[in-house]
């Protein structure tokens, strides 16, 4: 078993001190009065069977003197009780520690689940995309799941160690001749589950990364599904799945067989003790009064050995799930984002880009051109910028470095002259509104979309966000209104309904800095000219950076700045860049644009 498996747990239940040493004291007194139990039989047996109790070492004596105190007509029957009283006892104090080893168990996975999500949450953009989503999904279920598991295991091979030993001191008491028997060949059978032990921490870790594997080909289908009907690829995909879903299986296989088979190949194993503890007692006449107790705890401390075994293979198999969160929780983080100090309440002169540079990747995995370089930019305040380029420009990062999504690699952004890096950084961008062409919705009602960056806004201000985006009045026609369920990720609605909804939620904010990247491409003419007289009537008062493909949403721009392979190449008024010989000129001359009245 992984020494830094059992340092995990340990860790992971240090919030909660008591469960271990809790767990163990009350193991110790069910065993106890367990071992008192079978102990007592030793008189039990004697007046049963009318005879002297044979010598039995201590036990027996401390029996005898015990059944003793009784008169010979209520011995038995007080013996009886004495017995049955501490089976009882012994029920009740296995209900409390299994109620405290499961709320252990139970705990440590919510403490673990959380503190996982909360990584993703805080964690930098670049870090959480460096890793496949169905290993970060597979790590919050599977991963944290089974670390529970292999806590409440382990509190249960403490029960199981600490009954153990005392069964054995109970033994040495009755015989220590035939302990010694039963002690080595202990010894020799926990040899033989060792080598399962180990087979098991290397099958756990393929079921961890089976997981991973089948979770991961799970997103990317249900995100790609409207693509992969259209190509008709479903039978392809369903080969992938059943590939990796196989390989989890077998690994699977391997472990419940491992487990299911640890108690008969134990049981196995103690047979020769059992022959060997008989030919002792029979060779030094042991009577039947001391060797059925003594075989009756042979028989109990078998049970918590071959259980102790058992667990100790499933924590075994389990580590590779506590090692994998240990790793994703302290995972260095190459390029965090720290927010700084600053109060930010608006923004009063503008934003300014000097000499920044972006690349993604590690320092060791930066090769080729940037994806960002030597962008020297200012956009006033109330002023309408848009930002033109083809795929790969470097338009988003741009937005995305404003946005404090990453950090330049060099260069510095200002706002109002003021370091962005230094601005609180939750301040900040409650001052930004954006409206992507993604337009991603969270599952709930259309009004809770809209609230989305302010949860507490008023059903007014709900409804003159909708119409601004021009979506109140398709909403109003729904039977549910603002009430209507959206859908996963908006999938109820059309991709304009979407984009509207997403700028509405975007104008609720009432933003100092309005993103739109490609926030119009999937609306029609018509309501995107709509939509851009209500940007009109902001105009001046917000500013605007706008990201487009369609050359319509740069008609009312101040500015137009022109990306190519991530430099600015054209920056000016759309009538002069339109009458010049440079890009823009090219891109407008090849768009056919619509005439607006």
């Amino acid at each position: 078993m992984p020494i830094r498996a059992l340092r995990l747990i340990v860790g992971f239940l240090r919030p909660y001190p008591w469960i271990l040493p809790g767990v163990a004291a009350l193991g110790v007194l069910a065993s106890l009065a367990e071992g008192i139990g079978i102990g007592l039989l030793i008189p039990f047996l004697g007046v049963l069977m009318g005879a002297a109790t044979p010598d039995g070492g201590f036990v027996a004596e401390i029996a005898d003197r015990y059944a003793g105190m009784f008169d010979e007509d209520t011995r038995l029957v007080m013996v009886s009780v004495t017995i049955v009283s501490l089976i009882v006892g012994r029920c009740l104090l296995n209900f409390l520690y299994v109620g405290l080893l499961t709320f252990g168990g139970t705990r440590v996975t919510y403490d673990l689940r959380t503190r996982l999500f909360r990584h993703y949450l805080n964690v930098s953009y670049t870090t959480l995309t460096s890793h496949d989503q169905g290993k970060q999904v597979n790590a919050v279920d599977g991963s944290c799941y089974r670390a529970g598991l292999a806590v409440m295991d382990l509190l249960l091979m403490t029960v199981n160690a600490c009954t153990a030993a005392i069964f054995v001191c109970l033994l040495l008491l009755i015989s220590w001749k035939m302990t010694l028997v039963i002690i080595v060949g202990v010894g020799l059978a926990s040899l033989v589950t060792r080598l399962l032990v180990r087979r098991a921490h290397k099958t756990g870790r393929k079921v961890e990364q089976g997981g991973a594997a089948v979770n991961d080909t799970v997103v990317q289908v249900l995100g790609g599904m409207r693509m992969i009907r259209i190509f008709g690829q479903e039978s392809r995909e369903l080969g992938v799945f059943e590939k990796a879903a196989g390989k989890v299986r077998r690994a699977q296989f391997w472990l419940e067989f491992a487990w299911r088979a640890m108690a008969p190949l134990v049981d196995l194993l103690y047979v020769p003790l059992l022959l060997g503890t008989l030919v002792i007692a029979w060779y030094a006449d042991v009577g039947v009064a001391i060797l059925l107790p003594f075989l009756f705890l042979v028989f109990r401390l078998q049970r918590y050995a071959r259980d102790f075994d058992t667990f100790r293979m499933r924590v075994s198999s389990n580590s590779p799930a506590l090692i994998e969160i240990d790793s994703l929780l302290n995972e260095p983080d190459p390029r965090p984002v720290v927010s700084g100090k600053l109060p930010f309440a608006r923004l009063r002169e503008g934003i300014r880009f000097s000499g920044v540079a972006y690349s993604f990747g590690s320092a060791a995995e930066k090769q080729g051109r940037a994806a960002l370089a030597d962008i020297d930019l200012e956009i006033r305040r109330g002023e309408t910028v848009a930002l033109v380029g083809g795929s790969g420009s470097g338009k988003s990062t741009l937005v995305n470095l404003l946005c404090r999504i990453y950090d330049p690699d060099a260069g510095k952004i200002e706002i109002d002259g003021v370091p962005l890096h230094d601005l609180d950084l939750s301040q900040w961008r409650a001052r930004i509104g954006f409206a992507g062409q993604d337009a991603d919705l969270r599952p709930g009602t259309i009004a809770e979309n809209i609230a989305y960056g302010d949860p507490g806004a008023s059903p007014e201000r709900i409804r003159e966000a909708a119409r601004q985006a021009h979506i109140a009045e398709f909403i109003e026609r729904l039977p549910r209104g603002y009430e209507t369920q959206v859908g996963v990720r908006g999938t109820q609605l059309s991709g304009g309904e979407r984009q509207r909804i997403a700028l509405a939620r975007a104008l609720l904010r009432e933003p100092d800095l309005l993103i739109l990247d490609e926030a119009t491409n999937a609306v029609d003419n018509f309501t995107e000219i709509e939509i851009g007289k209500a940007l009109a009537e902001l105009q001046g008062r917000i500013t605007v950076i706008i990201i487009a493909h369609r050359l319509t949403s740069t008609r009312r721009a101040d500015r137009i700045v022109v990306m190519q392979q991530g430099r600015i190449v054209e920056v000016g008024q759309r009538a002069d860049l339109i009458q010049g010989e440079g890009i823009f000129a090219r891109l407008s001359s090849a768009e056919t644009e619509p005439s607006i009245a």
